[in-house]
């Protein structure tokens, strides 16, 4: 049976957290409460309290990554915001196995300046750049443009500690690469959206640092010539370790005008060398070329700038069926826009102004080509207002489209995995829309 779910009383709930935190454990932030454990056990004890005052919880870390599953910390339909800031430790490093454990709330930068020394690095790039803690990559399972040669968030883990809806505290994978017998639970919570608990650690595999990083621009007046140049020289036989297509307003090094085709390469100098001579031979356009830090600098840029905006969208299809898609892409007035030459995934931030009317015809625009090639939409930013209703069933607010569009089958089985780990419905997939089934 599915019911409407009244907030608690922010003072109540204050009141109640920090009977668990103690006094500077918890604040009054807008209309919810805002609880800040420190250990698992805390994190479980509260967890545990949410469930009995069948409190409507969203884990948090800085807030950077929380736009990826619609919902926002602005207050409203919360009663409990969980940050993991106050969990933010490197609490170990061993070099020699290429293997860092570190809690959830630290940040992706404090990550690196902890491992940098050894001459390692974590090997993800996700959208909002390095302020965003390890915490939310694994939750939201987004990646950037290092997809193409090092994979996924859920790639990189090697084990995590997950507090699930009823407080259990549980430590899943291991700190080694090996197979696993029956469900991977690590690739469940990767992507999870906080769905099935909160993440408070997480072991992660690194990568030494690559001796040569160079980032090739070649920039094209129209946008169909630079994604058949783009994906000419992604699709080529070569360990690539991004290749993008962008537009619209980029920070330097990356403001050229028109469309540029990004591509990185990392590794050995012979290595990238030799790749190098072979977009050469490939390509006979103009190029820029950018070395070392000027490299690193590029892809921070790209990182940063990945449609973390109020008016930002994603869109998924095949990259071989990509190209039906530049026309309305091309037509919209983006402020940024960014192709993954390899994935299909296409990013974008819609330039603000216009009203609701503007925005709702972006989503309009988009409608056809995305389902002439079984694609989908994901309406990201918090301004989209009515649009959200015209972007459905493409695209769904605070769902991923797989979600979205999900046979029954498909859709009760995630329901029934969920309510395994949050049987009281207090985590984000059981009230995200208001509603609750099963609530106990």
């Amino acid at each position: 049976m599915r019911t409407l779910r009244a907030s608690a009383d922010p003072g109540a709930v204050l009141s109640q957290v920090r009977d668990v935190l103690g006094t500077d454990g918890a604040s009054l932030v807008g209309a919810s409460v805002t609880a800040r454990p420190r250990s698992d056990e805390e994190t479980s004890a509260l967890l545990r309290v949410a469930r009995e005052r069948r409190w409507r919880v969203l884990p948090l870390g800085a807030g950077i990554a929380g736009w990826m599953n619609g919902a926002e910390p602005d207050g409203r339909g919360l009663d409990l915001v969980l940050s993991t800031l106050a969990m933010s430790e490197l609490l170990e490093h061993e070099p020699a196995d290429l293997m860092c454990r570190v809690r959830a709330g630290l940040s992706l930068a404090a990550l690196q300046d902890g491992v940098a020394p050894a001459g390692q690095w974590l090997a993800l790039d996700p959208p909002g750049g390095a302020g965003v803690t390890v915490g939310g990559i694994v939750a939201t399972g987004t990646a950037g443009p290092l997809q193409i040669q090092y994979g996924r968030p859920r790639d990189q883990i090697l084990g995590l500690t997950l507090v699930d809806g009823e407080g259990r505290i549980l430590s899943l994978g291991g700190r080694v690469v090996k197979n696993v017998a029956g469900f991977d639970l690590v690739r469940l919570a990767a992507g999870s959206g906080g769905a099935i608990g909160v993440i408070t650690e997480v072991i992660f595999r690194l990568y030494p640092k690559p001796e040569e990083d160079r980032t090739l621009v070649w920039s094209w007046e129209k946008l169909t010539e630079a994604w058949d140049a783009g994906r000419a020289l992604a699709t080529l036989p070569l360990p690539l370790t991004a290749a993008e297509l962008i537009g619209g307003r980029w920070a330097p090094p990356l403001d050229d005008s028109g469309y540029r085709v990004v591509v990185r390469l990392t590794g050995s100098k012979v290595a990238v060398e030799r790749m190098f001579e072979v977009f050469m031979e490939r390509i006979g356009h103009p190029l820029r070329e950018l070395k070392g830090e000027k490299s690193r600098t590029a892809a921070r840029v790209l990182s940063e700038g990945d449609g973390t905006g109020p008016l930002s969208f994603r869109l998924h299809a095949l990259a071989s069926r990509g190209r039906a898609l530049l026309p309305p892409l091309a037509s919209l007035p983006v402020e940024r826009l960014a192709l993954h030459l390899l994935s299909g995934t296409f990013r974008g931030t819609l330039a603000q102004g216009g009203g609701e009317g503007a925005r709702t015809e972006a989503v309009t625009a988009l409608r056809a080509p995305l389902e002439s090639v079984g694609g989908t939409l994901r309406l990201l930013g918090s301004a989209w207002g009515s649009a959200w209703e015209s972007g459905t069933p493409i695209g769904a607010r605070g769902r991923t489209p797989e979600a979205a569009e999900a046979p029954t089958a498909v859709g009760r089985l995630r329901s029934r995995i969920v309510s395994g780990f949050d049987p009281g419905g207090i985590l984000p997939d059981a009230w995200r829309d208001g509603l609750v089934e099963g609530a106990g």
